[in-house]
């Protein structure tokens, strides 16, 4: 089995608003704030959007299991190719995937994983730092992906 931890730049908070808007569901409690009005209702379908975007992405190959939440933090971005003391929000996802071989692509076992979430367009303009995903250069990513094997 591997324990797979996906990071980005992009907001994908789980707010479980996965409907049009409907008044008469305010207000509406999330994870992340109570929602009393339309924008407020909009903007957690946006991030619930991507969330659901980046949990299908993972779908696609396997089933993932043990889905934790995604949790955002500020956090050094060298890892994304970023200067050493740079930081910024960065969403952190984990699950486990019980057929770790299928995702296997030229030796590395999560490269299928990595194709299959390029170039994939995420919703902007929500709590992330825009001007670190429209500035990028060819040597920073928004996506950056980690693997570890565990045992039952």
């Amino acid at each position: 089995m591997l324990k797979i931890t996906i990071k980005t730049l992009y907001d994908i908070s789980r707010t479980n608003v996965v409907r049009n808007f409907t008044e008469s569901m305010l207000p509406l409690a999330t994870p992340q704030k109570l929602i009393e009005n339309e924008n407020d209702w909009y903007f957690a379908h946006r991030q619930q959007s991507n969330w659901e975007t980046v949990l299908q992405l993972i779908s696609l190959r396997v089933q993932p299991s043990s889905v934790k939440d995604p949790v955002v933090a500020v956090e050094p971005l060298k890892n994304f190719g970023y200067a050493k003391t740079k930081k910024g929000k960065v969403w952190t996802l984990e699950f486990i995937v019980d057929r770790p071989g299928v995702l296997t692509k030229e030796k590395d076992p999560i490269g299928l994983l990595k194709d299959d979430c390029t170039n994939v367009p995420l919703l902007t303009s929500l709590t992330e730092d825009t001007s670190d995903l429209e500035n990028q250069k060819d040597n920073q990513f928004n996506i950056i992906f980690d693997y570890e094997e565990v045992s039952d």
